[in-house]
């Protein structure tokens, strides 16, 4: 009890006085000893519940841009919650976009876990995309995700914000 009362907490105070975490911005993360540049969305929070939350799924798109300057479209997911989910290598990330199935191929979760204070644990995924697919969630009126993990499974679906969130971040990635 002890634990979901610190996640809860953990969570509301995040929604409070974290406002870039939950609400869309796009941040710029460079690396000038390894040469590489994020374009990364923040802001896509799908709580289990709007009005008593008890763990958080955070489903944001990214562009990364190495050394040569090749890109990669991705999805970075974050999961907090009181339990992992130990999510694999391989097709971990399914979508539901208007109906038809996408399976995403990401690097698992193996490297990226974290325990918060009071518990709470932090669980990170990177999985491969196109700015096409950024353009199908963009315009699409349902989406659903699955992330597979090795203790459950979670399923979300995004509402308009979420939706309107891509749209932003389609745009600012195709605009100059």
């Amino acid at each position: 009890m002890k634990r979901f009362f610190l996640l809860w907490l953990l969570i509301l105070c995040g929604q409070l006085f974290s406002q870039s975490y939950y609400n869309y911005n796009v941040q710029v993360i460079e690396d000038e000893f390894e040469d590489y540049k994020i374009i990364r969305m923040y802001g896509n929070y799908l709580p289990d519940s709007k009005w008593l939350p008890t763990n958080s799924l955070l489903f944001n798109a990214q562009k990364f841009t190495d050394e040569n300057n090749n890109h990669k479209y991705q999805f970075f997911v974050e999961w907090l919650d009181d339990e992992w989910l130990f999510i694999d290598e391989g097709e971990t990330l399914i979508l539901l976009i208007d109906g038809e199935r996408v399976r995403c191929k990401g690097y698992g979760s193996h490297k990226n876990r974290q325990t918060l204070e009071g518990g709470a644990i932090r669980e990170t995924a990177v999985f491969e995309a196109s700015i096409e697919l950024f353009n199908r969630i963009a315009n699409a009126k349902v989406v659903k995700i699955k992330l597979v993990g090795q203790s459950k499974d979670i399923i979300r679906e995004l509402d308009e914000d979420n939706i309107e969130n891509y749209r932003k971040f389609v745009e600012e990635l195709t605009k100059g």
